[in-house]
């Protein structure tokens, strides 16, 4: 009898570790410099990654929302990215969880000028003032990602593809040299 109650009990205790998470948030770091561009002393640079926040929505087991936002600052701009993208998943166990899929990429950006002591700013989409001319011009991309999951916590690394197409010149072309990485810590839930 104390054996099936053990079984029992660690039955308990593992399956839940290894269920697909619903939701999934967390910290995002992004390595912006394609492949093509990276030199020897480029990853100590701060200034060549992007912080932000990941949100990730799997309603189905092989079906995944990725949502994730970063912010770069400096002197006269803001730059803020959304790249939302839909995944096909593959769940290996519930622990380690395949994704990949086709996003765009939408750049909100705001520029300071300065002329005779008053501040000008101006509002970008994806480098249009026009937002609607903005987002049909969003660049596509791939997006591939690991994800390891243990109980609360996941794991992830991240590479997305830039496409060379756009909503209004479409296209399915990769382009590998500009891709880039990045790294998530998620919670679970």
């Amino acid at each position: 009898m104390k054996k099936v109650i053990v079984i029992l009990l660690l039955c308990a205790a593992i399956f839940p570790l290894a269920a697909t998470p619903l939701f999934q948030i967390g910290g995002l770091v992004f390595f912006d410099k394609g492949v093509s561009e990276i030199e020897g002393s480029d990853f100590l640079d701060i200034g060549n990654y992007s912080f932000g926040l990941d949100v990730r929505f799997n309603p189905i087991s092989f079906i995944s929302l990725d949502i994730p936002a970063t912010m770069q600052f400096s002197k006269n701009m803001n730059s803020y990215e959304l790249s939302p993208s839909l995944n096909l998943n593959i769940d290996i166990a519930g622990y380690v969880d395949i994704a990949a899929g086709v996003g765009f990429k939408m750049d909100f950006m705001t520029r300071y000028y300065y002329s005779y002591g008053i501040k000008y700013r101006y509002e970008y989409l994806n480098g249009y003032f026009d937002k609607a001319e903005g987002f049909i011009n969003s660049p596509l991309f791939y997006r591939f990602a690991l994800t390891g999951n243990i109980g609360m916590v996941g794991i992830g690394a991240i590479c997305e593809v830039p496409i060379q197409g756009t909503f209004k010149d479409f296209s399915l072309s990769p382009d590998f040299e500009q891709s880039r990485f990045g790294l998530a810590v998620m919670l679970n839930m």
